[in-house]
């Protein structure tokens, strides 16, 4: 038991000392930027953070960021709790965040999600269009059209434009993608130049928010 207790403490340690060092490396505004009021949705009983990227599938730098994103992700494995909020910054991308939550509802996500985004940035197809759409999770996702309409127009679909709009206020997000941490910080600053380097902030950001944990019990 003493064993294990020093081996505790040994660890928790490291950690810290390995945080210290990184806040050398990743400086507030320079590279990252408090949320004034925070909000993370993760259960407070959930020892992963909660990563969430705000995102649109109108947007190229979202669709060229998807594949690196989603090795990081599965790199973090239950440290992290990822989720995907697709915002609204003009009219046609409202369709499109209608089609992301509509996916959610459904549970196809992992069937349709690419195939939009491919098929708006490789075939050039307008997929704000509520045809193209339906015709697409016909065939990829096998929802049947009168189900997707059903959901695609209903109040909970509604609902999640709403709370995306609400986070958009909240977090003060003018582009995407972004990747807010723990509901308190936003990767990028300054100093970023390019999607790749949101990635090790966003690790940086999860430790200091488990440093944060530790030091609140």
């Amino acid at each position: 038991m003493a064993a294990r207790w020093f081996l505790t403490l040994i660890l928790a340690a490291l950690c810290v000392s390995s945080l210290s060092a990184q806040e050398d490396q990743f400086r507030e505004g320079e590279h990252y930027r408090v949320i004034q009021t925070p909000l993370e949705s993760t259960s407070t009983e959930s020892t992963a953070v909660e990563v969430v990227e705000l995102f649109s599938y109108a947007c190229i730098h979202c669709y060229n960021f998807e594949e690196e994103l989603m090795a990081w992700v599965e790199t973090q494995g239950d440290d992290i709790e990822f989720k995907r909020v697709h915002v609204v910054f003009s009219q046609p991308s409202y369709n499109l965040a209608k089609a992301y939550f509509t996916a959610e509802q459904l549970d196809v996500v992992d069937k349709v999600h690419n195939w939009i985004y491919e098929a708006i940035h490789i075939n050039q197809l307008r997929m704000h269009q509520k045809e193209l759409l339906i015709r697409l999770f016909e065939s990829r996702g096998h929802v049947s059209a009168e189900k997707f309409e059903s959901v695609f127009d209903s109040f909970g679909v509604q609902n999640e434009i709403r709370k995306s709009d609400q986070l958009l206020r909240v977090w003060r997000i003018q582009s995407t993608p972004s990747l807010v941490v723990g509901g308190k910080y936003i990767a990028g600053g300054t100093h970023v130049r390019s999607n790749s380097e949101l990635l090790p902030i966003a690790e940086f950001l999860v430790d200091k928010v488990n440093a944060e944990r530790s030091n609140e019990h």
